[in-house]
Parts: C-alpha cells; structure tokens; sequence
C-alpha cells in the first residue's frame, strides 16, 4: 500500500479487472507492488494507491490524486512503463472497468487503517434535479446518525463520477461488520433517505479487503 498522508486529495481512481486464468494471485500480487512502487511512488500529484480483491476472486486498484491533472499524466505515462507492462500482460484486458470521480468531501484522508473498502456507483433518480449539495447534505446526515454509531467506520465520502452519476465510499475495520452496517442502510432513516436520492437500479457496489 502506497499512503503519502496527503490532505488534499481531490480525485479517485477505481479500476476493477480479473487476472488471465493461467496466472496466479501471487503474482499480480507482486507486479503491482513494483508498480506501486517505481511508478506511482515518484510521481507528484497522486498520494495513495492500494491494490484490492474481493471474495469473488476480482481485484481493483484504488487510486487517489490531487486533481484531476495528476490522473492525466498518471494516464499519459502508463504505457511507456516497464512495471505497467508486466502488470498488463497478466490481466484479462477485456475485464477492466474504469472509473474516476471527483470528491465531494474537503480536505480527505485516508484512514490510518481499515481492512475492508466498500464502493458502491449509482445515478440520480431524478437526473438534472439532484444538485452535489443534496448529496453531500445526505451524506453529512448519514455519517453523523448512522455510521459514526459504529466503530467500524474508519472513514466515508461520496463522488461525481459523471453527470448525474455518483459514488460512495466506505472504509472499514473488517469486510464482515462493514458488510453488516452497509446491508443495514434501508432500516436506518438517515440511510434511506440518503438511498432515496439515487435509482436503485443502477447501483453497483461491492466490498473489497486490501492485497498490495
């Protein structure tokens, strides 16, 4: 795990993606460390990296910068590097999913430690209507009178991930009690109030534990 201790961090990176089914855990493992490590760790502007799985066999790199200009030259210099190269030639291609969102949370940090990461995506139920200060107010709402009940909760913001589009993030102590408090939303009014502002069709969410 890459953790600069940055205070400013502006922009997540969410990436998901499964190995070629030839290869093994370990040495994805492996290869995104050294990615980690000689590519990322240098580089000004990106302050936090973490290499996840979950327990469908899936991984994805967690990614933080500063603004959107570091995520450009991250994106511009990834294919001239070595340790991207080794890393790539282990991943099925077609499995990748990108995403990026802008924080909606000032001054964020990562937690100092958590082994679970929760990170669901979902779209506005009323498009055009839902402003970023509606759901930043929920969110506020739902911390203060749900999440911060439970000391599991080691940090949380949400996200603009395009128009309309937003996510939420959860940090936790353990994947099994963060799973717990996150299936506990829609009994809990902070909670479905905050659910109530997006389509719940369109939610995608899963729990991921920290590999690299």
């Amino acid at each position: 795990m890459l953790n600069k201790e940055m205070n400013n961090l502006g922009v997540m990176g969410f990436v998901t993606f499964e190995k070629l089914p030839d290869v093994n855990s370990e040495d994805v493992i492996a290869a995104s460390l050294r990615w980690q490590r000689e590519f990322l760790k240098p580089m000004e502007g990106m302050g936090f990296h973490c290499l996840l799985g979950n327990l469908n066999g899936g991984f994805a790199d967690l990614i933080f910068g500063t603004d959107r200009s570091a995520f450009e030259r991250m994106n511009e210099l990834f294919p001239s590097a070595p340790s991207s190269a080794a890393m790539m030639k282990l991943l099925d291609r077609e499995s990748i999913s990108m995403r990026s969102a802008e924080l909606l949370k000032k001054d964020f940090s990562i937690p100092v430690s958590f082994s679970c990461v929760e990170a669901g995506f979902m779209r506005a139920v009323k498009p055009g209507q839902l402003m970023p200060e509606d759901v930043v107010h929920a969110s506020e709402t739902l911390e203060r009178d749900y999440l911060e009940a439970y000391a599991n909760t080691q940090g949380h913001f949400v996200g603009t991930t395009e128009e309309n589009s937003y996510c939420e993030v959860t940090f936790g102590q353990t994947l099994g009690q963060t799973r717990e408090i996150c299936f506990g939303y829609e009994a809990a009014k902070p909670c479905s109030d905050f659910l109530d502002l997006f389509d719940k069709p369109s939610f995608e969410f899963d729990f991921w534990f920290p590999l690299a």
